[in-house]
């Protein structure tokens, strides 16, 4: 570890340009980091929230990060509502929490309607993000994984690569523009 703030990796800047080329419509994502939004991604499903932003509890006044962190190196712990008065929360989701109904809609909504779903780095334990891959292929969808570690549910995928996603996504995307190019 370098100790400093997670970056994106050639992965995410594959995604970021694949949905720039037009062939992705939708990242659907468990990770709250922000790295595919940070490698230009833009339309992306957070399902378990973000740490680039905080709501209120109170008043659902939502935050930019470096709002908060202001907020805390001028007054201290914990974050106060400039509106109301509220605490102030992370939007990443908590054990117990439910997750953010629109966001899990629309993710189930792309994954009825989608060609191809690409799964990588998942262990596809943690409902309801692992039926996203079942959704799109009961609804005739492609399945494709791309991990390191096989899951329990590799036998939906009609392709499964083992590999690392930095490593083995960029090359994905060589052959798709070269083969697109010819």
């Amino acid at each position: 570890s370098t100790g400093g703030p997670a970056r994106p990796n050639p992965g995410h800047f594959a995604f970021a340009e694949l949905e720039a080329l037009g062939k992705i419509k939708a990242i659907i994502t468990q990770n709250v980091d922000g790295l595919h939004q940070s490698a230009g991604s833009k339309n992306v499903y957070e399902i378990h929230g973000s740490v680039r932003t905080a709501s209120c509890t109170k008043c659902k006044k939502h935050f930019q990060k470096e709002e908060v962190w202001a907020q805390i190196e001028e007054k201290g712990i914990p974050p106060y509502c400039s509106v109301c008065g509220g605490s102030i929360k992370t939007d990443v989701i908590m054990f117990g929490e439910p997750l953010p109904e629109k966001i899990m809609s629309e993710a189930i909504l792309h994954a009825q309607n989608c060609d191809l779903v690409i799964m990588v780095g998942s262990s596809l334990q943690v409902s309801p993000a692992n039926l996203i891959p079942a959704i799109a292929k009961s609804s005739g969808a492609k399945v494709f994984f791309l991990n390191k570690e096989e899951t329990d549910k590799d036998e939906i995928a009609d392709l499964v690569i083992r590999g690392k996603v930095g490593e083995v996504l960029p090359l994905i995307l060589d052959e798709f523009k070269k083969q697109t190019s010819s």
